[in-house]
C-alpha cells in the first residue's frame, strides 16, 4: 500500500488443462519468440513489503520488448510456412485476435497502438493515415533511441502522446482494435490485474464475449503478447479448435463474479496487510476448495490444509 503501483495491484489465477488433443486451442509449433533484457523497471528489494515501480519506464519497456518478440515471431512464422505475407500485409493481419499482458485494461490498447504503428510505418496505408491525423509522426532527438533518451526527451514524449491519441481515433485503428482486441479487455475491466494470469484471463474474455456476438471462432488464430518486468516478453499463437463451443457456451463471467462484495477501506487494509487468519474469510464461497489452516508447528510449519465447501 502507498506505492505508485497500488492501483494496478491484484491477485488471481487461471487454471488450464494441457493435452495433446486440445478442444479449445492448439498452439502453433516452432514459432514462439522471446525478447529478454536485464532491467529494473519493477522489482521488490529484499526486506521491503512493497515493490519499487518505475511506471513510464516499465510501460515503454513492455511495448519495446513485445515488439522485438513480435519481430522474431514474424521471422519464424514465415520461415516455418505458417504464414505467408502478401505485399502490403503485416503479421498482425494474420492474427484474428490479440491477447496482451494486462496490468490494467488500457495497457492493452496502448500496446496495440504501439505495435500497429511499428507494423504499418513502412506500408502505403501509413501515408494516408498521417494525412488523416494532420501532424507528422514525432521522432526522438537522440537517434540512438534508448529508453533513457526517449523518456528524457520531454518534448518528444508530449508530441508522441498527442500523436498516439489522434492515431487511436482513426477509423483504421478502431477497426483493428474492435475486431482483434476489445473483447479481451472486458474481463480485465471487471476484475483487475492478475499479473501473469492476466494474459489468459484476456483469452477467456475474448472467447466468451466474441461467442456472445455470434462469431464462429473455429479456426481463428489468436496471438499472445506476454510481458514480465525484469524484463522479458514472449509472443506466440494458436488456432481455436472445432470443439471450442462445448466449452465456451458455458462461460458466464458475470454469474461467476456475482458473489463479490465491495470491501470497506478498513477491510481492504486488513486484507492487504495479511492480518486475517484462514479461519476469518471475508467471503464464504461454495463448490470450491478453500484454505482453512496453515500449520505453525515445528515439524510441519507452513503446511496448508484445504477443504471443499459444498
Amino acid at each position: 500500500m502507498g506505492s505508485s503501483g497500488e492501483m494496478t495491484q491484484g491477485a488471481g489465477a487461471v487454471v488450464m488443462l494441457l493435452n495433446d488433443e486440445p478442444r479449445l486451442l492448439a498452439f502453433d509449433p516452432k514459432v514462439t519468440a522471446t525478447s529478454i533484457k536485464d532491467e529494473y523497471d519493477f522489482y521488490r528489494p529484499f526486506g521491503k513489503e512493497t515493490p519499487i515501480v518505475h511506471g513510464q519506464y516499465s510501460n515503454l519497456l513492455y511495448m519495446i520488448q513485445v515488439r522485438k518478440a513480435l519481430e522474431t515471431y514474424k521471422k519464424k512464422a514465415i520461415s516455418s510456412g505458417l504464414i505467408k505475407l502478401e505485399l502490403g500485409e503485416t503479421i498482425l493481419d494474420h492474427m484474428d485476435y490479440l491477447n496482451m499482458h494486462l496490468p490494467y485494461s488500457n495497457m492493452g490498447k496502448k500496446a496495440l497502438a504501439y505495435l500497429v504503428r511499428h507494423e504499418w510505418r513502412q506500408l502505403p496505408r501509413w501515408k494516408k493515415i498521417i494525412q488523416e491525423i494532420g501532424i507528422p509522426e514525432p521522432v526522438p532527438k537522440d537517434p540512438r533511441g534508448t529508453i533513457e533518451s526517449v523518456l528524457g526527451d520531454e518534448e518528444f514524449m508530449a508530441k508522441d502522446h498527442e500523436f498516439t491519441k489522434l492515431f487511436t481515433k482513426t477509423r483504421e485503428f478502431q477497426e483493428v482494435y474492435e475486431s482483434k482486441l476489445a473483447s479481451s479487455l472486458i474481463a480485465s475491466k471487471m476484475i483487475g490485474n492478475l499479473y501473469t494470469a492476466s494474459l489468459y484471463l484476456g483469452f477467456r474474455s475474448c472467447l466468451e464475449f466474441e461467442y456472445q456476438k455470434g462469431v464462429d471462432l473455429n479456426g481463428k488464430r489468436v496471438g499472445f503478447g506476454s510481458y514480465g518486468s525484469g524484463s522479458s516478453a514472449m509472443v506466440f499463437s494458436g488456432s481455436i479448435q472445432p470443439q471450442y463451443e462445448e466449452i465456451v457456451k458455458n462461460m458466464n463471467l458475470e454469474a461467476e463474479l456475482a458473489p463479490r462484495r465491495k470491501l470497506t477501506l478498513q477491510e481492504y487494509e486488513i486484507l492487504h496487510e495479511n492480518k486475517l487468519s484462514p479461519e476469518e474469510p471475508m467471503l464464504h464461497t461454495k463448490k470450491e476448495f478453500v484454505l482453512v489452516d496453515i500449520s505453525t508447528t515445528t515439524e510441519s510449519r507452513g503446511e496448508r490444509r484445504y477443504v471443499f465447501n459444498e
